[in-house]
């Protein structure tokens, strides 16, 4: 590919490759600071690499060139999302962008092979009139503002609640894999005992957990015969009661039996049992509350 005959499609090669090099290392950053490149990504270089490979230079008039490269850009977001998504692969920022840079370079190169790249002329928009050039840039600002208020996360409802996952998966016949997933709404703190045969023979924790973390643990149990494996899971806030009880026997897991008062003893002035701990209803006008030893108050509704 010649840089001087082909300049367009070298700079359009070369901002798809910084576009996706900035969407993927700045991945942790706000969304407004990657709006941007993402925007150039989505709606222009793909489509103007696809249009230069398709349809000769002289063919099309500036406007066409620019709707068209926006139509195609869709068009190409679309078709990589669901080839990530076919291949099973995470559809994060990085592979997104990614994927988005490679289909620039490869219609970029089968452009220049055609002999449809052109230099770079003094004005990008040569013969583009000036009401094209200022609706095509109110229609990019309305879709980039679209775009970064998609990708800004919105709190939750009040009353949503967050979820966690524990497990047990065997790992031969002499170990465990005992995990944790918090999917609660804020950063939750947890403890875990693992119980061989009814007995207790190791407590984790506490373990920290920011909403989508996991947390994972390779424990030997004696087998084989492997006994039975329990792990039962604690939040901080209520560490007398059962939060998640998982049970492993020959291999399966089984459902444990509900949790009763007579397996947590709760204090008179807390005689409820409820899954965050031992509380006590408190009726106020025509309101009523649970209120929790940590020092929680839920409503009942």
């Amino acid at each position: 590919m010649s840089a001087r005959r082909n300049g367009d499609l070298v700079l359009v090669a070369g901002l798809a490759v910084l576009c996706a090099l900035v969407c993927g290392l700045l991945s942790a950053t706000p969304a407004g600071v990657r709006a941007l490149p993402a925007i150039v990504l989505v709606l222009a270089l793909p489509g103007y690499a696809l249009t230069a490979a398709l349809i000769p230079p002289a063919a099309l008039r500036g406007a066409e060139r620019l709707v068209l490269a926006v139509a195609l850009s869709i068009g190409a977001t679309i078709s990589a999302t669901l080839v990530l998504h076919v291949l099973s692969i995470r559809l994060a920022g990085g592979a997104w962008a990614t994927a988005l840079a490679l289909v620039t370079i490869a219609a970029a190169a089968v452009a220049a092979a055609r002999g449809h790249g052109r230099p770079l002329p003094p004005w990008p928009l040569h013969g583009v009139r000036a009401l094209e050039v200022l609706a095509l840039t109110g229609a990019l600002l309305l879709a980039g503002g679209a775009f970064a208020l998609g990708l800004t996360p919105l709190p939750a409802p009040k009353d949503t609640r967050g979820s966690t996952a524990l497990w047990v998966v065997p790992q031969g016949s002499d170990s465990v894999e005992i995990g944790v997933r918090s999917d609660q709404l804020r950063t939750a703190t947890y403890t875990v005992d693992l119980l061989l045969g009814g007995r207790r023979t190791h407590t984790y924790g506490p373990l920290r957990l920011v909403p989508g973390a996991r947390w994972t643990v390779r424990a030997q149990t004696g087998g084989p015969p492997a006994p039975v494996v329990e792990a039962i899971l604690h939040l901080a806030s209520a560490p007398a009661a059962e939060f998640r009880h998982v049970i492993l026997r020959n291999g399966r897991v089984v459902t444990p039996a509900p949790v009763t008062a007579a397996a947590v003893r709760c204090p008179p002035s807390h005689p409820l049992l409820g899954a965050s701990g031992c509380y006590r209803v408190v009726v106020r006008g025509s309101r009523a509350f649970r209120f929790y030893r940590s020092g929680a108050k839920v409503p009942i509704r």
